[in-house]
């Protein structure tokens, strides 16, 4: 005789809908829901937004935040910055024939934080090793000035832009720049 099974329990049923909030720099914008059947268990994972969802411009489509989930309080998350993504297909676009692309990758340690910046220039026609050296030391020096920034000072600057344009206009008196986009930012 065939043994008598019990009700199937669906485990969608036991999961709850959570609102993912961004940080405070971001006022705690909804960027989106996920489910769940411990509150426990959302702690670590990451969510991708693009800027234009967080800041409702739609030139900046091409750059991309991932947060990560860190507590749950109620039905929402709170999240904190995890790393700043300039697409690829937009960087790949910016080189053209006969300019010089520059790249240059750093770690910085902030009081509250380690990050890894990797930033792109590419220049109008090619340029001489000695220039390109010139525009690294000067990145570099402009980069360790933020040193004692916090962390969410750092991210406001980078999401404004203030801090690429505050390279470009530093580095432009070394040689024409085309354009200098900060390609990625994350915490070490």
């Amino acid at each position: 005789m065939a043994r008598r099974r019990g009700k199937a329990i669906d485990k969608w049923k036991q999961k709850t809908r959570y609102k993912i909030l961004a940080p405070q720099d971001y006022d705690y914008k909804v960027l989106g829901t996920t489910m769940s059947s411990d509150a426990k268990k959302l702690a670590g994972r990451t969510i991708k937004v693009s800027m234009r969802d967080v800041t409702g411009d739609k030139a900046k489509q091409h750059q991309n935040l991932i947060f990560e989930l860190i507590t749950a309080e109620g039905t929402g998350v709170h999240t904190k910055f995890k790393k700043y993504i300039v697409a690829r297909n937009y960087l790949n676009s910016m080189v053209r024939e006969g300019s010089s692309k520059i790249q240059f990758v750093e770690d910085i340690e902030f009081p509250d934080a380690k990050m890894r910046i990797k930033i792109m220039v590419t220049t109008r026609g090619h340029k001489q090793s000695a220039q390109k050296k010139e525009i690294i030391k000067k990145m570099s020096r402009m980069l360790n000035a933020h040193k004692g920034d916090s962390l969410q000072n750092f991210t406001h600057l980078l999401t404004t832009e203030k801090l690429g344009m505050e390279m470009y206009h530093n580095i432009k008196n070394i040689c024409p720049i085309g354009r200098l986009e900060i390609a990625e930012v994350s915490v070490v």
